[in-house]
């Protein structure tokens, strides 16, 4: 089924859904957002379009993997070359997909070679809370942050946590944790092994089809702890990894994720404030049928100090990063590099009456590019006391990655160039925020991008420029009984050198929650509604589609818990690139066991 929606077809339904959630109060806790401006603010305060996804968000989802739990999310399109485990691809606000900085608990870990993260091994039970931020922030992170931020922050609850999850297509997973706090601090670690068999990689479309089932087989573990050293000062640590192994057609890879930190914050006084982190980042990938493998490091380290005033804050800081890749065929070093670079930065934030502006700017030194220079302004001003508008300009770029310069490419094509300039570009927005609804138009121009066509081998050269401009609508409300989540996303990801949209990325996209819980809390339902726009790929037009997931929990008792979610309830058939499948329906039960 095609769903080629008009525009007005698509606005008729955002508008009538948002009036109807508009009738009704909305009843929800402040979440806190520390992304946008590496400082904590109450999310409805914060001059950006941003989205906190927290623990309680993820149970209730019954997310399997990060497509299934960000998928919905206003703004973010997502892209898998097969079932669970296979090569997934982020776009945020229609920009490309290593346009997006990921951070683990503040540190990199993105691959330095493609320049992406794998949200396709990432372990959601071991993540407490996910902080969205869209639209370039180089001001306050540098690189990479042209299309937004997403930062994944490591559970650190205490208690026992026992689970079991048994579906069909022999998906299992298994879970333990333990956890303890007190007055001073706490630990928590966290074990994980899940196993999948549910579909072929590729199907006739594709360039390799064979029809067996591929299989994810992952491990993950999760270690975090805090202390308070004394009443001005409390060190941090986390580390988390993984290892997954990936069936496709053609074959298997093997993939090693590891990321860890130690981290000092220090409150000198009401005033002032200081913050200090050392971190360290791994992604390895083996690819045995192609004789290849990847594998690359990250080392950072960061120094932030805050100054607060009657009604404004000062933050100044300096982050250094050292990053390197090696890539390796059949035994033989492709190339192995390493390139640093030192960040210097500052934010004010000031308010004034119902007014506020972030005013920020920073200057990159890299060892292989010149120096950078970003900036960004934002003004707000609040309406009432949960009415706020906000305006904003900023600017981003991007270095470009390991692969990109010095990949030999195939038989001599789409190899990369030493030559090539990092990517820039500038994003005007303007958004309102009002209880639990969020509504942002932006328009984001991006120079210099890079692609492979150039000349007749088709290397890597700076030549093509994107314009994205869209509308982004998110909504949330909470009564008694019933909560429910809308967003909605209109975008226009046009490659202008081309002439042509940008691959992958839909025009609209809407997702829909609901969950209902009986009145003594013991059990609880709800659905998902998922429904994408048309798209374009290398293989032509992708139909759209739209999917229905449902979900049920009971609570046996305090301690034990039944959960079962029937995924993608119609049966649809769809693809999210061309010539690979999708899911087709599964369900999936699992048993909790929790105690504090």
């Amino acid at each position: 089924m095609n769903y080629r929606l008009s525009p007005t077809a698509w606005l008729t339904a955002a508008a009538g859904a948002f009036l109807a959630h508009s009738a009704l109060a909305t009843d929800t806790l402040e979440p806190l957002l520390v992304t946008a401006t590496r400082s904590a603010q109450p999310l409805s305060l914060s001059l950006s379009a941003s989205t906190v996804l927290e623990r309680a968000d993820i149970e209730r989802s019954q997310a399997r993997d990060a497509l299934e739990l960000l998928r919905g999310v206003a703004g973010i399109d997502l892209a898998r070359s097969g079932g669970p485990g296979s090569q997934t691809s982020l776009f945020m606000r229609g920009s490309n997909s290593n346009h997006v900085l990921v951070l683990i608990d503040g540190v990199r870990v993105s691959s330095a070679t493609t320049g992406t993260y794998a949200f396709e091994f990432l372990p959601i039970e071991q993540i407490e809370r996910i902080e969205i931020v869209r639209g370039p922030r180089a001001s306050v992170w540098g690189s990479d942050a042209i299309g937004g931020v997403i930062q994944i922050f490591t559970r650190r609850d205490a208690g026992t946590e026992l689970n079991v999850a048994l579906g069909s297509e022999g998906a299992q997973q298994y879970r333990a944790a333990y956890g303890s706090r007190s007055e001073r601090g706490g630990f928590r670690l966290g074990l994980e092994r899940r196993l999948t068999d549910t579909v072929s990689a590729q199907n006739e479309n594709g360039f390799a089809f064979n029809p067996d089932n591929d299989g994810l087989r992952r491990s993950a573990v999760s270690v975090s702890g805090d202390l308070e050293l004394n009443p001005h000062h409390r060190l941090e640590g986390f580390a988390l990894g993984s290892n997954s192994d990936n069936e496709f057609d053609e074959g298997a890879s093997r993939s090693e994720q590891r990321a860890m930190a130690f981290n000092v914050s220090s409150d000198w006084s009401a005033n002032w404030s200081q913050y200090a982190q050392l971190g360290f980042a791994q992604d390895d990938l083996a690819t045995p049928a192609f004789a290849s493998a990847f594998e690359t490091k990250r080392s950072n380290a960061v120094l932030k100090q805050t100054f607060r005033f009657e009604a404004s804050s000062l933050s100044i800081g300096a982050d250094y990063l050292r990053e390197s890749g090696l890539n390796s065929s059949a035994g033989e070093s492709v190339f192995d590099r390493t390139r640093r670079n030192l960040g210097v930065f500052g934010l004010w934030q000031s308010q004034f009456g119902r007014q506020s502006i972030d005013l920020g700017t920073r200057i990159d030194d890299s060892s292989q590019f010149d120096s950078a220079n970003t900036s960004s302004i934002a003004y707000g001003f609040q309406l009432t006391p949960d009415f706020l508008l906000y305006t904003s300009i900023g600017q981003g770029f991007r270095a470009p990655n390991f692969n990109e310069l010095y990949s030999p490419g195939f038989g001599g094509s789409f190899r990369g160039n030493p030559n090539l300039d990092p990517e820039r570009s500038l994003n005007y927005e303007a958004g309102l925020k009002r209880g639990g609804l969020n509504v942002a138009f932006f328009s984001n121009h991006i120079d210099d991008l890079i692609a492979f066509q150039g000349g007749r081998t088709f290397e890597a050269v700076n030549v093509r420029e994107a314009r994205i401009q869209g509308i982004e609508l998110e909504h949330r409300w909470q009564g008694e009984l019933y909560r429910s989540q809308l967003s909605v996303t209109f975008q226009g990801p046009k490659d202008l050198s081309a002439g042509r949209d940008l691959l992958r990325r839909p025009k609209q996209k809407a997702n829909f929650s609901l969950d209902r819980r009986g009145s003594g809390s013991a059990f609880s339902v709800g659905g998902d509604l998922f429904v994408s726009g048309p798209r374009i790929d290398f293989g032509g037009p992708l139909a759209g589609y739209a999917v229905l997931d449902l979900r049920a929990q009971y609570a046996v008792n305090p301690q034990f818990s039944l959960q079962a979610r029937l995924a993608n309830l119609f049966d649809r058939r769809y693809e999210l690139v061309s010539g690979f499948n999708t899911e087709q329906r599964s369900i999936l039960f699992e048993l909790q066991y929790t105690a504090l």
